[in-house]
């Protein structure tokens, strides 16, 4: 699989927990029935999968290597908003997981719910977007500015991100979810596809 390739994977994983929150935070508001292992397990995923392997991945090699081109000032400004949306990003998954372990210490499931609805509701309205702007716009500038060997370079970095396998555990995990939750993994597509309709 190619970097952009992979890179698109991997967002399609990201709208995949989207959809699963959004599905579990209206059932939340309709029934008042918390899932507290999947809300751990969403918080797990933004944490351990999108900020570590995959944000790794675009701010460590993927970015970096793109600012080392002759970029103009709005392609380079377009970079600058995506690292900061990302470590937005970061502070509301800290929060997130912060609420995990208070919830860990006190029990309280529905306290735990409350505090982190928020904060799901917003990673999950504000990744689209974040994502159609990657694929649509940062991948065809990376394609008119790497190079050949640029592409082998970044591919061959992009392996120390996930040398524990947590693509291959996320991706199983969200299929057993999509199972038990009824959803279709092909019901939440492309953003760029979407856009295009």
């Amino acid at each position: 699989m190619n970097v952009l390739e992979t890179l698109k994977s991997e967002h399609r994983l990201i709208l995949r927990m989207i959809a699963l929150v959004e599905m579990v935070i209206r059932r939340i508001q309709e029934e008042e029935q918390v899932d507290i292992s999947f809300l751990r397990t969403a918080t797990d995923f933004f944490r351990r999968f999108a900020d570590e392997v995959h944000h790794g991945k675009e701010e460590d090699v993927f970015f970096s290597e793109l600012l080392k081109k002759k970029l103009s000032r709005t392609q380079k400004s377009l970079i600058e908003e995506l690292l900061d949306e990302h470590r937005c990003r970061r502070e509301i998954v800290a929060q997130v997981v912060e609420a995990a372990d208070r919830n860990e210490r006190s029990g309280d499931d529905l306290n735990f719910a409350g505090t982190i609805l928020f904060d799901i509701t917003t990673l999950a309205r504000i990744y689209p977007d974040h994502i159609a702007r990657e694929e649509g716009v940062l991948h065809r500038i990376a394609r008119e500015n790497f190079s050949r060997e640029d592409w082998r370079r970044i591919e061959q970095r992009f392996r120390k991100f996930d040398t524990e396998g947590r693509t291959r555990e996320y991706k199983k995990l969200l299929a057993d979810y999509e199972i038990i939750l009824g959803r279709s993994p092909v019901a939440y597509s492309s953003p760029m596809a979407e856009k295009a309709h």
